[in-house]
Order: structure tokens, then sequence, then C-alpha cells
């Protein structure tokens, strides 16, 4: 049911047993998940799906500051090795505790929302593997960055996804990437630098996520407002690979640069 989600109640309870360990979650299109518990308190949760795409929004939004180049991306080439990032930042203090913090809150936030709108699409398997906190602690995972409260967190989880589905977006993933097609056609019918600024950023190569950070506009917002030219056969959206590891610098570059061509001419 769009409503409810069996897999949002079941990590409720998990967090009220106080668990300790992974939650690990596969789909039947081969996508994986893993949610990270300690003590009871969710620290983190990742995915191997648009990894370097997810990553390189967290750092463009939360720590621009941060020089990419700067960062080992290639440890985090396995899915068990993508807190090492986390890690990485807080060990070096590279940036302060309340952006890490509102780094982990946003991914926690994305792909728990991609786990439910899989939940409503197709069953998820899910295994739950107990651990010692010590052995959690020792791998690296920190509680005092964690999200603070997991109900309130999938709370809004639950109320994302009710807003979402209630557009009838049920089964448009914010993954997708919306591309034009008809552009002869759409460029007769609106204002000439409107079509000029879909065509530069609606072109199969970022997503809705991605988009919305490049235009500094809600996701769901933006993707509203792109529906209708979905229905009236001006738009498309297509199903896009991850960036490749060596290219997240030189596309960083590109985001920041149309970032503000967009804002240039808006």
């Amino acid at each position: 049911m769009i409503n409810k989600s069996e897999l949002l109640e079941k990590l409720a309870l998990l967090g009220e047993q106080q668990f300790t360990g992974i939650v690990a979650l596969d789909a039947h299109n081969k996508k994986h998940w893993q949610i990270y518990y300690v003590l009871g308190k969710l620290v983190w949760v990742q995915s191997d799906f648009h990894i370097y795409r997810s990553w390189r929004r967290s750092f463009l939004k939360y720590c621009p500051e941060i020089s990419v180049e700067k960062i080992p991306f290639s440890k985090i080439a396995l899915l068990s090795q993508q807190y090492y990032l986390i890690s990485y930042l807080h060990e070096y203090q590279l940036v302060k505790r309340e952006q890490i913090k509102a780094l982990i809150e946003k991914q926690t936030s994305e792909l728990l929302f991609d786990l439910v709108q899989q939940e409503y699409k197709q069953s998820l398997q899910y295994t739950c593997e107990p651990k010692s906190s010590h052995a959690l602690l020792k791998e690296g995972f920190i509680i005092s960055i964690a999200p603070d409260n997991l109900e309130e967190t999938l709370t809004q989880v639950k109320q994302t996804w009710l807003q979402w589905s209630g557009k009838g977006l049920a089964s448009c993933s914010p993954n997708l990437s919306p591309c034009l097609k008809n552009n002869e056609d759409l460029s007769q019918t609106i204002p000439g630098l409107i079509y000029r600024n879909m065509a530069r950023l609606l072109n199969g190569q970022n997503t809705l996520r991605d988009l919305s950070l490049i235009m500094n506009q809600n996701v769901f917002d933006l993707t509203c407002a792109l529906m209708p030219y979905f229905f009236k056969g001006y738009l498309r959206l297509l199903e896009v690979s991850d960036l490749p590891e060596l290219n997240l610098s030189q596309v960083s570059s590109r985001f920041q640069s149309a970032d503000l061509s967009y804002s240039s001419r808006s």
C-alpha cells in the first residue's frame, strides 16, 4: 500500500529493541542497501546505486569548501567502505561536525525514501546481522554524528513519500534523468529564455536530484513542475548510470558552472 511501509515499521522496531548490527536489503533488480545500527541508533545507510552521484551532491551542498580532488574516493569502491569518507572528514576535522551530521541526515533520508519506493514497486528481501557495538565502533562508526532521533527521521521519510505518491509520482524515481524530446514543438510553445534553460539542463545527464541541487529547488517541487511537460510528450525520464570515479572533480566543476549559468540567465 502507498500509505503504509512495513520496512519503516521494522526499522522503528529495531530502534526500540536497541538493535546493534547491520540490516542488509536486496531488491530483485539487484540493488543493495545496508543500514547500520548501534544500540538502537541508526548511524548510517548506504547503497550500491549512484554512489558517486550521491557523494558529489553531498560534498557540493554540505562541504563546498573541500576540494574534491583531495577526497580518497577510491576507498568507497566497495559497499562496505562508504563510511570511510565520513570517518575521514571527522578524524581530520576537515569540516564542522554540524556539516557532517547534515550530510548523514540527507543521505539517510534519500536512501530510506528510495527503499520505501522500492518496497512499493516490489518486495524487498532483508536480513538482520547482529553485531557487537564494540565491533562497529572499531570499524569507525561514530554515534555522536548520527541522526539524533530515529522516530523523527522515519516520520519525515514517510511524510515525504506520502507527498510524493499523493501527486501520482509513486513510480517516478528521483534518480531518473529528464531529457527533452520534440524540442522544435516545445520551443514554439514557451518563451525562448525558458526553452534555452530547459534544453541546457534537461539533457539526460542529470537526475532529478542532481537538478534540484543545480537549481536550488526542492526535488518534489521541481518534479511536479516538470510533469506537465512529460505528460504532453515533451519530456522523457531516463535511467542513467553512476558517474565514473575519476571524473568527479571535472563534473563538480561543470555542476558549479551550470549553477552559475542558470542563475545568471534566470
